[in-house]
């Protein structure tokens, strides 16, 4: 497990980049050692439906969880990854374009985007995603 303290997010105890689908430490998703804060920042190479409750009791213990990019891959089970996290990637019926992005935030004042300003990037934004659309 790999924990990178970020100072400026008070009042959180770790963050922590996880290769914990891979070959889950389930000390790393509860007890003493339970982050505050994951971070997925990869194709989710470990993911399948077996992971999904110990993401459920990470959760329901007051964890969060942030999934970058294609870290959103749900890889043999994208609906059970879809439910914890609003939307995962089914591969063959994904699609995708790469190019400029700019990202304005609906709610700027919520708590989770209180002072992140606007952004413009160069990135891939993807559609036909599986889940609930908000």
């Amino acid at each position: 497990m790999h924990r990178c303290p970020i100072p400026s997010l008070d009042g959180l105890n770790d963050i922590v980049d996880p290769s914990a689908m891979i070959n889950p430490d389930h000390s790393v998703f509860s007890g003493n050692e339970r982050p505050d804060l994951m971070v997925f920042n990869s194709a989710n190479p470990g993911w399948d439906a077996s992971k999904s409750r110990l993401l459920d009791d990470y959760l329901a213990s007051g964890g969060g969880l942030v999934f970058i990019h294609f870290a959103l891959n749900g890889r043999n089970a994208p609906d059970a990854l879809a439910e914890r996290i609003g939307l995962a990637c089914d591969v063959p019926k994904v699609r995708y374009r790469h190019g400029p992005l700019s990202l304005k935030w609906a709610q700027p004042d919520h708590p989770i985007l209180k002072g992140l300003p606007e952004l413009s990037l160069e990135d891939e934004s993807y559609w036909n995603l599986t889940g609930e659309r908000g």
